[in-house]
């Protein structure tokens, strides 16, 4: 069965659109949710924004002010910034952007996975067959609010490189890829970069093993070189991460235990799941494990009928399993303990997605043995049931999408015109609005005008951002006018749409009171709230505090 790479592409196109539909005609309208969504999409945008004119100031981020190295309190999407950037220069919507690279995660991996399949088995119908079940594995719907856990392209190129550089000559060629192929990853994704690297630590061995002993030493010399090349092309996300850390902290067991599968979690279908998945029974996030009925069936039989390097992947699939265990395993509470590096990880479920590539290519291996030999329709017959198989188990119910509603109001036209200065947008937090997102939301907005925000929402949160929530508890009390003062903010906007509880009226009126805020005006949305502006008057040093 003959299958080229762009009818390949097309088939797992028409595979991701089928699994996740209607989405991909909805991706202007909204985000799966208002949270980590909402903070991917500014991460996007101001990648986008500031990598041609300032390298050096990408990790620098204007959240969190005055914290620098704010990108890396969670993933800084690098690479994915990239891929989506010329849309955003051509003054494309950041949530537009998020969505299409979602899209372009589930295509991409699939189609990755088709070149690692057939490559190792020499068989499309049996490469197509892994594309598809790879792009739309079913731990995918799990992520499908993180855009960073759908870029996994680059890990099935990474085992590509490997298993050529074990079969050619040319290594030096299919080292540098490959350690090419390994920061492409950690700049889309840390998480999946780290977790990958068991998986092509056990291929990357059974290649060696099984090589001629001739060919061992420069074999091991490749990989060496990989590894360094990726070190080195990595080196400012790991020294950002560690600036970061050395603000904000480090992950305690009690958090990664919370994320760590039990073995009930790979029955627990995921309750958006079209055919498995039960509403009324969600699960624990992150860790409904479910990979459906067909990958497994198949992976059991690819690791039993294809060989030595097929072993090594059923090898690699136990791995994942038993990793994503986390806190429930020994080894890993003793590696959080006494490795540092691992306490910036809370989620060791998600080696469920490692699991799932691991499943393709065995799965690529069990229908290769099942077509050999067979007829040209036979051959279609078992693919296509396969692949209508993977997609159904990896569909998805309709999205329900949510908007940050206007995508221009007025008054961050308004800031984008003012001199730089730092800006505190309330409600926040916990206080009078909704918890924890609305600070994404603000960040969003951000791109309208890239102003420094007091505000922030990430995977790390500093300690100023505690203090000025503490300090804004009495809200618009001459405490919480102080604590701007103190937090050095310039610009104070108050948004009518955004409260929950509390007078908004009233603490507007309070405001305008303070002799050490202006007024600069009401800014009405389209929905007829309206936020009010005011300019905050730095403190004088030896000035007593005012009050209301």
């Amino acid at each position: 069965m003959r299958v080229p790479l762009p009818a390949a592409a097309l088939a797992i196109a028409i595979s991701v659109i089928a699994a996740t539909w209607p989405f991909a005609f909805e991706l202007s309208r909204g985000v799966s949710d208002l949270g980590d969504p909402m903070l991917n999409s500014w991460a996007l945008a101001w990648v986008a924004r500031t990598l041609p004119h300032a390298p050096a100031a990408i990790f620098d981020a204007n959240i969190f002010f005055p914290e620098t190295s704010t990108l890396a309190y969670s993933e800084p999407l690098i690479v994915p910034a990239l891929l989506v950037a010329p849309l955003l220069w051509l003054g494309g919507d950041p949530i537009l952007a998020h969505n299409l690279l979602v899209l372009i995660g589930y295509a991409g991996s699939g189609l990755a996975m088709f070149v690692l399949v057939r490559g190792l088995t020499g068989q499309d119908g049996a490469a197509l067959v892994a594309g598809v079940m790879f792009a739309v594995f079913p731990y995918r719907t799990e992520s499908f609010a993180k855009v960073q856990m759908e870029m996994t392209m680059w890990w099935p190129i990474a085992l590509w490189c490997v298993h050529r550089a074990a079969a050619e000559t040319a290594r030096r060629r299919w080292g540098l890829l490959l350690g090419l192929s390994l920061a492409l990853q950690a700049y889309s994704g840390v998480y999946l970069a780290a977790y990958g690297l068991v998986t092509a630590g056990v291929v990357a061995l059974a290649a060696w093993l099984t090589a001629p002993p001739a060919r061992r030493a420069r074999l091991l010399a490749t990989f060496a070189m990989a590894g360094l090349l990726a070190t080195v092309l990595t080196l400012p996300l790991a020294l950002a991460f560690q600036r970061a850390s050395a603000r904000v902290g480090e992950r305690n067991l009690e958090a990664a235990q919370v994320y760590s599968a039990e073995w009930r979690d790979y029955l627990r279908p995921h309750p958006e799941q079209q055919w498995w998945g039960v509403p009324a029974s969600p699960g624990p996030a992150e860790r409904r494990l479910f990979p459906g009925y067909v990958a497994p069936a198949l992976a059991v039989a690819g690791a039993v009928a294809g060989g030595p390097m097929a072993a090594a992947y059923g090898a690699a699939a136990i791995l994942n399993v038993y990793l994503s265990r986390g806190a429930n395993t020994a080894p890993f509470r003793w590696l959080f303990t006494h490795a540092a590096p691992m306490r910036a990880f809370r989620v060791p479920a998600r080696f469920g997605m490692l699991l799932g590539l691991v499943l393709a290519v065995l799965s690529g291996y069990a229908v290769a043995r099942l077509t050999r030999g067979r007829s040209r329709a036979i051959t279609t017959l078992i693919v296509a049931a396969c692949v209508f198989g993977s997609v159904g188990e990896g569909r998805i119910r309709p999205p329900e999408l949510s908007s940050p509603g206007e995508r221009a109001p007025s008054v961050y036209d308004w800031l984008a015109r003012q001199d730089r200065g730092a800006v505190c947008e309330f409600p926040l937090r916990d206080l009078r609005g909704r918890v924890g997102p609305q600070d994404a939301t603000y960040m969003y907005y951000s791109a309208r005008h890239w102003q420094p925000l007091v505000n922030g929402y990430s995977g790390f949160t500093p300690p100023s951002y505690e203090a000025l929530v503490d300090g804004l508890r009495g809200f618009p009390d001459g405490a919480a006018v102080a604590t701007l003062q103190a937090h050095h903010v310039r610009y104070l906007l108050v948004h009518e749409r955004y409260y929950v509880t509390g007078d908004f009226a009233g603490d507007v009126a309070a405001l305008r009171a303070h002799p050490d805020l202006q007024w600069v005006g009401s800014f009405t949305w389209a929905d007829r709230t309206r936020t009010d502006a005011f300019t905050v008057t730095p403190r004088q040093p030896g000035r007593a505090d005012g009050g209301l």
